[in-house]
């Protein structure tokens, strides 16, 4: 999707692909840890709930920042 936005220019386009990037990437995050905690491992959650925070936030950002660059 975010390919398909940067070739038609539309900001909505690339702002809904990041936002599907994000969805993907929560759902790794969340299998990893379950995985992890089941093996013992129950640091992994808070850690793995930090990095997802930051993906969020950092793709959120570019999201803003690309709609936010072509709003008129």
């Amino acid at each position: 999707m975010l390919g398909a936005g940067r070739r038609l220019q539309s900001p909505a386009l690339v702002a809904d692909g990041y936002h599907a990037r994000t969805d993907g990437l929560v759902s790794l995050g969340v299998l990893l840890s379950a995985v992890l905690v089941a093996l013992g491992l129950s640091l992994a959650d808070p850690i793995i709930a930090i990095a997802i925070t930051g993906i969020i936030l950092q793709i959120t950002v570019q999201g803003w920042r690309t709609v936010r660059g072509h709003a008129h």
